[in-house]
């Protein structure tokens, strides 16, 4: 069910792009936008909420919200300043930073090809696989810069899941820096159709072209060695427990596998449901915790 907050985000949303940081801003929160260009061109747009309302000091534990597919980064504070991941995490000492993947509307840029649909100039010519490998680094390593931190902390919704299995399967020097990560329903197995996780399957000729072989290479998932906790919701229609189950074991380091306690709940739940910040947020704020330094 959305809330009032929500409806009200939705509605702006598609008529201003800058409006995520006056949402921020309007509820005490302070609010930065970032620009953020990767090594293949596209220039993203990364929200940030430095530190919660009661403090004027930066938080120094630093964290990543990252949407899923058709989402972005107002998925993490549409449940308004009560609710929302994002908030809870301000107000609990973290620095926390808002992710938006190329192709989201706030981040439809690139330094020399356009967006425009009529225009073959190959903007849209990207995967998951690009988002991994080109979106996360990029953020990552501005986060790291920006805040003169060593990690971060990974949360990440569907897509996320999958974009963050490719990020440190493909790049394993990023193991390094994401100290944990916490997935919520990650679309890595969809509905376990298969047990293996392998880059975008073209026809035959284009991936003899690309992969110099007629089928895509499987991902080495043995390189994704950071702690994780994977989410998963009986009520899920899209993610199968029977899948989070099979990835759990294809994962080297599953530190928790995390069943939501209620029958119903499903996959866009994770984000608007009423009550996610105590069947969800509050585990994941308690999952982050315990690979803090001391």
């Amino acid at each position: 069910m959305t809330t009032n907050y929500g409806k009200k985000l939705v509605e702006l949303i598609h008529k201003e792009t800058g409006v995520i940081a006056k949402y921020i801003a309007k509820y005490g929160y302070p609010a930065e936008t970032h620009k953020i260009v990767t090594e293949d061109g596209y220039i993203l747009k990364t929200h940030r909420i430095p530190h919660g309302k009661a403090s004027s000091k930066t938080n120094n534990k630093v964290v990543l919200l990252v949407h899923g597919i058709a989402g972005s980064a107002e998925n993490f504070i549409i449940l308004g300043p009560n609710d929302a991941l994002a908030f809870l995490l301000a107000d609990r000492g973290f620095d926390v930073w808002l992710f938006n993947a190329r192709g989201t509307v706030h981040s439809r840029r690139h330094e020399t090809r356009s967006p425009n649909y009529f225009q073959a100039s190959g903007f849209w010519n990207f995967n998951l696989h690009e988002i991994g490998v080109y979106d996360l680094p990029a953020n990552i390593d501005y986060i790291l810069e920006s805040t003169n931190n060593t990690f971060i902390f990974y949360v990440g919704h569907s897509q996320a899941g999958a974009s963050y299995v490719i990020l440190t399967s493909e790049k394993p020097e990023y193991n390094q820096k994401i100290r944990a990560a916490a997935l919520l329903a990650p679309a890595v197995l969809m509905q376990y159709t298969e047990s293996y996780f392998r880059r975008y399957d073209y026809e035959k000729s284009t991936n003899l072209i690309k992969y110099n072989n007629t089928f895509p290479p499987e991902y080495n998932i043995n390189n994704s060695v950071v702690p994780v906790a994977l989410f998963m919701a009986n009520g899920d229609n899209l993610i199968s427990m029977k899948s989070i189950y099979e990835l759990s074991k294809l994962l080297p380091n599953v530190a928790m596998i995390y069943e939501v306690p209620h029958e119903n709940f499903n996959h866009i739940d994770y984000l608007f449901a009423h009550n996610a910040k105590d069947l969800i947020y509050e585990p994941v704020y308690d999952f982050i915790m315990q690979f803090m330094d001391n």
